[in-house]
């Protein structure tokens, strides 16, 4: 996966790719601008009220905004990155769950008691 930096690190830098967040996202519309030496900046919308008046901002990547061929498009990362780093997020919300159902049941026996 390329490497995301702060927006004045990218001055002087060459501008190979540009990508936007899917339309009717949860949070913020976003784009990625993608530098031809493997880095990436992130910008977003901040909005104020009245709610359509936006500030462009620097932000960083929040990728379930982005589909996965957007991502790949661009040359954020490549499907297998992608997939990786799905799986390790899956191993750790198990592990997680895990860790919160052993939690529940300890207090579960100590205000009732061992299962006969």
């Amino acid at each position: 996966m390329k490497k995301e930096v702060k927006l004045d690190e990218a001055i002087g830098k060459t501008l190979t790719a540009v990508g936007f967040s899917e339309k009717y996202g949860m949070c913020s519309p976003q784009a990625v601008l993608v530098f031809g030496d493997g880095t990436f900046t992130t910008l977003g919308v901040a909005y104020s009220y009245p709610e359509d008046n936006g500030q462009i901002e620097e932000s960083e990547l929040y990728m379930p905004e982005f589909g996965d061929h957007e991502l790949i498009r661009v040359g954020i990362a490549t499907q297998e990155e992608l997939d990786r780093m799905r799986a390790k997020r899956a191993a750790v919300a198990e592990a997680d769950h895990k860790k919160h159902q052993k939690a529940q049941y300890e207090a579960l026996k100590r205000e009732f008691g061992e299962a006969r």
